[in-house]
């Protein structure tokens, strides 16, 4: 349903029948990261219209359906995610196409284009469990506190192995003689291209510690991968 209005419309707005009212912000949220535009999921119970909404840097989601308030039951949230219930559905066809009309008004195409922050640049062999340890006394981490993200250059594919019923890859990294374990989540979805042993990749991660049998490691999970 995304990927349909993905051409034409700024904020994709996703409706369905019976869904969970509790399950829509997390379809919302997902949607926004795959596709990074502001989204509104909105779940048909009987005859209510109930609906939660998230956003991307720079578009006030909140502000936006405050804009749309005469076509609301009720709304509240902050700038990145928002709930509401939508009157009818003659009313949530004009909310769409409000909210589109507002984010034209806001966002220009190089908005929709995802910047991926990086906080620092280091080497493969300055992952190490003390890292991750400082790392994880600074959280919760959330919106307004994001996880760190990482970047290492040049690094080499040792092996490169599909897990999870091939959904994710697993990788053997190595730069100069230091090596280090990496996991991609959802590889197939996210990178267009297949690994192979002695590939020169540029990647961007979060760090992460993985405990197995007693012995704790550090784990790299791939955000982001660029080959030579």
């Amino acid at each position: 349903m995304a990927d349909e209005q993905i051409k034409d419309n700024k904020v994709l707005v996703i409706v369905g029948d019976n869904w969970q009212p509790g399950v829509v912000g997390l379809v919302a949220g997902r949607i926004t990261e795959k596709y990074h535009r502001p989204s509104l999921v909105i779940t048909r119970l009987g005859n209510k219209l109930v609906g939660s909404g998230r956003s991307i840097e720079g578009f006030n989601i909140t502000e936006a359906i405050e804009k749309c308030s005469d076509l609301l039951l009720r709304f509240g949230g902050h700038e990145g995610a928002c709930g509401f219930t939508v009157k009818s559905e003659n009313d949530l066809t004009i909310f769409e196409k409000r909210m589109n009309e507002i984010a034209s008004l806001v966002l220009s195409e190089n908005d929709l284009v995802k910047i991926l922050d990086i906080d620092m640049k280091i080497e493969l062999s300055q992952t190490n469990i003390s890292l991750v340890e400082e790392i994880e006394s600074m959280g919760p981490f959330g919106i307004g506190n994001p996880t760190p993200k990482f970047a290492s250059f040049g690094v080499r594919v040792e092996s490169a192995n599909f897990v999870g019923g091939d959904k994710h890859l697993k990788i053997r990294l190595s730069q100069g003689n230091f090596y280090a374990e990496a996991i991609s989540f959802g590889f197939k979805d996210s990178f267009r291209f297949i690994l192979s042993e002695g590939d020169l990749i540029d990647i961007a991660y979060e760090l992460s510690a993985n405990i197995w049998n007693g012995h704790k490691s550090v784990q790299l999970k791939i955000i982001d991968i660029k080959k030579q």
